[in-house]
């Protein structure tokens, strides 16, 4: 999360659906600069998420952002298409170092089998 002053400090973090169900964990740290670092585990694929972080600086502010998971959605566009599709076959051989979005199969480097797992999930979208 970015914020316009320094965050030195931050409470408890959490995530969950849009129906304030827990769907995972959640984990935030801060570093004294304008970014806080949230890691989140166990967030279902094809889902939207409220992230919360509380007690930014000690204080009663309550940071939030709506995301979505859709693996095969490189473009973010909230479904899988041909257009992900073609990103995936353009970044063809690059290292995940640099194309780590379009590393759908965590192999570390975007190929065919990348497309093959777009493919696969074509036309499916983010639930509103």
């Amino acid at each position: 999360l970015q914020f316009n002053v320094p965050v030195n400090s931050v409470g408890a973090a959490s995530v969950v659906t849009t129906g304030n169900v827990v769907i995972g964990s959640a984990s935030a740290v801060a570093d004294g600069s304008s970014v806080v670092t949230v890691t989140l585990t166990g967030v279902p694929d094809n889902s939207r998420a409220l992230v919360s972080v509380n007690a930014i600086n000690g204080g009663a502010y309550v940071a939030q952002a709506t995301i979505g998971f859709l693996v095969g959605d490189v473009n973010g566009l909230g479904s899988v298409s041909a257009s992900d599709l073609s990103a995936i076959k353009a970044r063809n051989t690059q290292s995940a170092s640099t194309a780590f979005m379009f590393d759908l199969d965590r192999s570390g480097t975007a190929n065919a089998a990348d497309v093959s797992v777009a493919k696969s999930r074509s036309g499916l979208r983010l639930p509103p």
